[in-house]
């Protein structure tokens, strides 16, 4: 009887999974992360949700350093397979990453409350409660494993670092060294951890330090040369002689040029040094490449703040935002980084350009002022901004509708309509003419904040000597307020209330939109009423 050709080509591809597995297994195990992706993203075009083949992608991507796009992948996994415990346990990893100790904890909570015997989620329970600081907590657990399984040494690497977070290093150095003269089957990654912690209290190198172990037991996992010159260079830093770990790390570099995380490990190390401009040659090309590691990310923004150099970390972040727009994260640094400066600074654009692409945008004609635009979010003027800045031109209402989709995917939406942003638009689009206006009449830079535009109604402002002149715009869109006084004291400075006293010179889908001679008129009338103006512009 011939075989049923169904079940021939399906055992076919199963066997292709299964190799495709097999085989990214091993190039992960030799770290060819990109060989592994590639293996991974054929077999899925055999099973696209194959729950093994996504999770060892996901893995892939956390090793990669792209820990965001993980957790997408694990999500999917879990919303199809909720019981699978490598997807829990790997999303556990991942939240780590992310700094989500509460969610990461919860995984591993709940995969060993489903299997208790789980060992792979024990230790990271424990060691995540240990790095909090919980570290009652962490011991009670040990104890509890160690009754269960009966092994009184279940977890020692644990035991140690609960110990020495206590303080009692010389004592964890003597039940190290005596552990190790004993162990027979010792796995690699736990004779690296406690290696790790015998050096923060042995003052012997690192290398001398393993040659001893190995005297007294032969049978202690063979380390690679490279990962002991890691160690070194952790030994050397710990104790000052920072010089020498920047040698030994060049050393490293030497053979491993690609390295992406001794390159990291040498740019932190210049950061400590002093060498900031070293430092930042060897980081920023790593942030851009994967803006999405949240050490390096944290660490450049404290580098450029504590150095004055805020300036340039906003460029930064708009060229990874440019390289990476589906990383909204960038976003939010962003808005940080932009906080009361000009957000527009980096713009080279002109107010006839400006009006042209207005033009472009094919608003529908809309009555003005909109009603209830401020209601929106502020985040979405500023995604406007952003992708004003990062392209050189006004973005459709459907790109800023797909960018606040993606800001928000995590929270369930952006909690407003398409049609409420493309509403709002004219309002913004508005606001934003005075800073092209008036571009060229200030004597100091000029300044637009997104947050003042759209919840005090200030277009622009100027810095001066006797603080800054704001441009309130408000009576355009209340236009029943009586203005007494053209300028009037604000805590930062002066508030300019300017006022249409004549018709637009232009109409775009409704929204009034001035020309440069009627600014001059303007100023005119300012700086006859009010003589100090002379400051400003």
């Amino acid at each position: 009887m011939k075989p049923n050709r169904g079940t021939q080509k399906g055992g076919g591809k199963q066997a292709a999974i299964r190799a495709a597995l097999r085989q990214a297994r091993e190039a992960i195990e030799t770290g060819r992360l990109e060989r592994a992706a590639a293996l991974l993203a054929e077999a899925l075009n055999l099973s696209p949700d194959h729950p093994l083949l996504l999770t060892r992608l996901a893995d892939v991507h956390l090793r990669q350093g792209n820990p965001t796009r993980a957790l997408e992948l694990l999500q999917s996994v879990l919303e199809s397979h909720p019981d699978f415990p490598y997807a829990r346990y790997l999303r556990g990893r991942v939240l780590e990453q992310l700094r989500r100790w509460k969610q990461a904890e919860a995984d591993y909570r709940a995969i060993l409350a489903r299997r208790p015997a789980d060992r792979f989620a024990l230790v990271r329970l424990v060691d995540l409660l240990i790095r909090r600081g919980r570290l009652d907590e962490a011991e009670q657990w040990i104890a509890q494993a160690r009754q269960r399984f009966g092994d009184p040494n279940l977890l020692f690497v644990q035991e140690m670092a609960l110990q020495a977070a206590r303080g009692q290093r010389l004592e964890v150095a003597g039940k190290i060294r005596r552990y190790l003269q004993q162990a027979d089957h010792l796995s690699r990654q736990d004779f690296l951890a406690l290696l790790r912690l015998l050096a923060r209290v042995e003052a012997r190198p690192i290398a001398r330090l393993i040659e001893e172990l190995r005297q007294t037991n032969p049978h202690l996992p063979e380390l690679v040369p490279d990962r002991v010159g890691i160690l070194a260079v952790e030994q050397m830093r710990r104790r000052g002689r920072q010089t020498e770990a920047l040698a030994q790390l060049e050393a490293l570099l030497a053979r491993h040029p690609e390295d992406r995380f001794l390159q990291k490990q040498k740019g932190l190390l210049l950061a400590r040094m002093g060498r900031l401009p070293q430092a930042l040659e060897v980081l920023e090309p790593l942030f851009l490449d994967n803006p999405q590691d949240l050490f390096l990310r944290a660490t450049l923004e404290k580098l450029y703040r504590q150095s004055g150099r805020t300036d340039r970390w906003r460029q930064l972040l708009r060229e990874a935002l440019r390289r990476h727009p589906t990383e909204t994260a960038l976003f939010g640094l962003l808005r940080k980084a932009h906080y009361q400066r000009d957000w527009l600074a980096d713009l080279n654009l002109t107010h006839p350009a400006f009006l042209s692409q207005v033009r472009a945008l094919g608003l529908p004609e809309r009555p003005f002022p909109p009603s209830g635009w401020q209601k929106l979010p502020l985040y979405a003027l500023e995604a406007i901004i952003t992708l004003l800045v990062r392209t050189g031109r006004l973005p459709a209402v459907e790109q800023v509708w797909a960018f606040c989709v993606a800001l928000r995917k995590s929270r369930g939406g952006p909690g407003f309509r398409q049609t409420d942003l493309e509403a709002a638009y004219p309002a913004w689009l508005f606001g934003l003419q005075f800073y092209f206006l008036f571009a060229g009449l200030a004597r100091h830079p000029r300044r637009f904040v997104p947050a003042r535009f759209q919840r005090q109604w200030i277009a622009f402002s100027v810095a001066g000597p006797a603080g800054e002149l704001a441009v309130d715009v408000s009576a355009w869109f209340n236009p029943e307020q009586r203005i007494r006084k053209l300028v009037v004291k604000s805590s930062s400075g002066f508030r300019w209330r300017l006022q249409p006293t004549a018709p637009a010179a232009h109409r775009i889908s409704g929204i009034p939109f001035y020309s440069p001679a009627q600014a001059r008129q303007w100023l005119a009338a300012l700086q006859a009423a009010w003589p100090p103006a002379d400051q400003w512009f």
